[in-house]
């Protein structure tokens, strides 16, 4: 028997990305060369940060931004 104990409520709705928030990410990962090397040596395909970045709102506006519309 399967029961279910945990029920995950998820909230959808759209929402406006801010402008420039791509090239924001893209120029981060394009910066850390040591997590571009540690994703390829340990097999993954895309980009993988080597180190957590814990201040990305204060780097970037278009991050700050970001987690403001999703902090609402």
């Amino acid at each position: 028997m399967i029961r279910s104990f945990f029920a995950t409520k998820i909230y959808r709705a759209e929402m406006a990305v801010p402008a420039g928030l791509a090239k924001v990410c893209l120029a981060i990962a394009r910066d850390d060369l040591a997590g571009r090397r540690w994703a390829k040596a340990h097999g993954y395909r895309g980009y993988t940060s080597y180190a957590s970045l814990d201040d990305l709102p204060t780097r970037a506006p278009e991050i700050a931004e970001l987690q403001a519309r999703l902090d609402r």
